[in-house]
């Protein structure tokens, strides 16, 4: 089953509202009317079920194109509203093999259909809603991994939380958000495509630095609120000890190699103390277990804190001898952590010093990893942040379980390339593939926190913005590819809706289903017999495109360039019945302005022209000189 058709109701329109036709068996133009809902359907001979995808994962793919100011994004954000029933009355068109159906919301009137038979369905399904553009649009209904959420979740916990053990610097945050989920997307299955496609980036080195949680306590202790009482006298000491340590390693060295082996057991503290302070984070984040986390041998507990361990052998006999007795027995990320912090622990230790550079920068509180390195890192920093939400317990929402998303806390290691910054294009194009993975990944794929859909509509609103035009060419192939895998592995079908400026994405899109927007049409929307409506876009050229489609007529060369050209045509056809009577400075003039011309097919036009008024014999080889030499270009190019 597919999306055909949406009818949205405003009164501002003739029809009682407007209709956006998404391609399918038929064309629909919907009109309210004497207590009616008129349904029209005419077939469209052109389609074919299952065009962009055999297996059917991927229902359609649906482009809306017009000029700056047409309200493409306006329409997608009401189309948003609609299906996520915020207070907007319309009703949608939707098509199988066996027949087609009509989606009511918020709508009272009885549906009239002529030309096809539909029948009154509940269909339920999730909208995600992309765009590269920092613009502060509000919150998109449903799923919105938008430039402005994002950057809204990278800084949602700036104020209880420093990163590299300092406070947190906004434009690092942001960027090391950016390339975590770039890194992280780039090591999952999903991204082969992409990387057939795009050539995604390999690095030989990373940084990574953590993020430390900031929890209420003082010199002199934790001031515990919501973490089980039996718990705190224990992890209060283990806290200061934790401090402790630090303030005693030895800070007088003799050489470089002692202070590089200083500053690695300075480290291993800090790792200690950072996922320290996020299991307490997580505890006191609410009343959940006051009276119900205990030790299994309490007398031997109040032992262990006291004898002469090691603070993290201390952390790991709570982790390994406590229980909880309501709900999971360990709900804690026991494993998770002690695991993560063997691995950074043996790996600093492992460390040498060299005067050519080192792995571990104490300055900025980094690590390096190599990428065979990092892909364990990341596995074990991804098992431990995917453990933090079970610590709750989860919520049955219908026949799905669902647990609290904390993603203000799900931060821990933060990877980066060392050595090297990303072009706008490879930004713009990870940003689009890397946030779907990190959304769905948070919150369905690894540990369930939102309900799960069967059906996904993914708006992309000029998502192709900053690709370069080779990048353009795959644009939607890619898409295709990517949406297929990623979506099969939810277990959910997809139809996507993109907006664009570009030709060459419009032409991977039949055109009967393109929605072409013209703020100067009184519907806006151009309907499918408009003389305004353009006719081609599936493997057009892309010239008539930029002509057409997009509404650029008077825009495809510079202004004055047009005003000049404007003055050819007008003066050849002024000259061309007086015979010989025309100014001979004028035409050598024209001449000029022609020669000049550097798109190939207007020039021979225009030369064709003024020759009806004068055969030029050195004009007209000069001319074909210039045109011999383009295609000889053409070929070099093509060796």
């Amino acid at each position: 089953m597919r999306l055909t058709a949406i009818f949205i109701e405003d009164e501002d329109y003739e029809e009682g509202g407007y209709t956006i036709n998404l391609g399918g068996n038929y064309f629909y133009t919907i009109k309210l009317g004497s207590g009616f809902c008129d349904v029209n359907a005419t077939e469209n001979k052109l389609f074919i079920n299952d065009f962009f995808d055999k297996s059917g994962t991927l229902k359609n793919i649906s482009a809306i194109v017009g000029g700056n100011g047409s309200g493409k994004t306006t329409l997608i954000y009401k189309i948003i509203n609609l299906l996520n029933d915020n207070f907007t009355t319309g009703l949608t068109i939707w098509e199988d093999n066996e027949g087609s159906y009509f989606n009511k919301y918020r709508w009272t009137l009885p549906v009239r259909p002529n030309g096809v038979s539909l029948s009154n369905i509940i269909k339920e399904l999730g909208t995600i809603y992309f765009s590269p553009y920092l613009d502060h649009k509000s919150l998109a209904r449903g799923i919105d991994i938008s430039a402005d959420r994002y950057l809204a979740e990278d800084l949602n916990n700036i104020d209880s939380t420093f990163d590299a053990n300092s406070r947190v610097v906004i434009s690092e945050r942001l960027k090391r958000g950016d390339y975590k989920r770039f890194i992280n997307f780039q090591k999952s299955k999903f991204s082969e495509g992409v990387k057939t496609a795009y050539g995604l980036l390999d690095e030989d080195l990373y940084r990574v630095v953590f993020t430390r949680h900031k929890i209420d306590a003082t010199k002199d202790g934790i001031d515990f609120e919501e973490t089980p009482e039996d718990f705190r006298d224990y992890l209060n000491k283990l806290f200061l000890e934790i401090r402790k340590e630090y303030d005693e390693l030895n800070k007088h060295v003799a050489s470089d190699e002692e202070r590089y082996e200083l500053n690695k057991s300075q480290y291993k503290n800090f790792i200690l103390m950072d996922v320290f302070c996020l299991l307490i984070k997580l505890m006191e984040r609410k009343n959940m277990y006051l009276q119900e986390g205990h030790f299994r041998n309490k007398e031997e507990a109040k032992i262990v804190i006291q004898n002469g361990l090691d603070s993290y052998s201390k952390l790991k006999y709570w982790l390994n001898n406590y229980y909880y007795s309501k709900g999971v027995e360990n709900p804690l990320p026991n494993d998770e952590v002690i695991k993560i912090v063997d691995f950074l622990f043996g790996y600093i230790d492992s460390l040498r010093f060299s005067k050519e550079g080192n792995y571990l920068n104490w300055s900025s509180k980094s690590l390096f990893f190599d990428e065979e390195d990092l892909e364990e890192l990341l596995d074990l920093n991804e098992k431990l942040l995917i453990a933090l939400p079970k610590y709750f317990i989860e919520i049955e929402k219908g026949s799905q379980n669902i647990y609290d998303s904390i993603s203000d806390l799900q931060y821990f290691a933060n990877p980066e390339y060392a050595n090297r910054s990303l072009s706008s294009g490879e930004t713009a194009m990870l940003h689009l593939y890397s946030r779907l993975y990190d959304f769905f990944s948070r919150h369905i794929l690894n540990v369930q926190t939102i309900r799960k859909e069967d059906y996904y509509i993914l708006f992309l609103d000029e998502a192709d913005l900053a690709y370069h035009p080779s990048w353009k060419k795959s644009y939607i192939k890619t898409i295709i590819d990517f949406s297929v895998s990623f979506f099969s592995e939810l277990d959910a079908n997809v139809q996507i809706v993109f907006t664009t400026h570009d030709p060459l994405s419009l032409s991977d899109i039949p055109n009967s289903n393109v929605t072409y927007l013209h703020k100067e049409s009184e519907t806006r929307i151009l309907s499918f017999n408009s003389v305004n409506r353009p006719t081609a876009s599936f493997a057009a050229n892309v010239n008539d495109l930029l002509g057409h489609s997009f509404f650029l007529e008077d825009l495809l060369i510079g202004d004055f360039a047009r005003q000049k050209i404007d003055e050819v045509i007008e003066w050849i056809n002024k000259n061309k019945d007086v015979g010989l009577d025309y100014n001979r400075g004028e035409i050598i003039n024209i001449k000029k302005i022609i020669a000049q011309i550097e798109e190939p097919v207007l020039r021979n036009k225009l030369t064709e022209m003024i020759s009806e008024i004068e055969v030029d014999e050195v004009f007209i080889n000069d001319m074909i000189n210039k045109q011999t030499k383009y295609l000889q270009d053409i070929l070099k190019r093509s060796k």
